[in-house]
């Protein structure tokens, strides 16, 4: 994979465990023991394969990228809450 798609699938990662993270924090609020455990594995995997890319590549490009990814992805939660309030007014 060439370091150019290797930043976008840093990037794609960083939004997806956006995504994870909140589903884990429902699944604990709801006591769902073992969707939270496969959860958390799956967000290590994701984060140790980008890690791994991180020191195979010594591209600090992965790194902001992904760091880029997870910000993107928590805006998008904040924007997305800030829509539904809105509409439950």
């Amino acid at each position: 994979m060439t370091l150019h798609w290797q930043v976008m699938f840093a990037l794609g990662v960083g939004l997806l465990e956006w995504g994870l993270a909140i589903r884990r924090t429902i699944a604990i609020a709801r006591s769902e023991a073992i969707l939270a455990c496969c959860i958390v594995f799956t967000e290590n995997l994701l984060g140790l394969l980008v890690l791994s890319m991180f020191i195979k590549q010594d591209s600090w490009a992965i790194a902001c990228s992904y760091s880029l990814g997870a910000a993107l992805g928590t805006l998008a939660v904040i924007l997305r809450s800030k829509m539904v309030e809105k509409e439950n007014k």
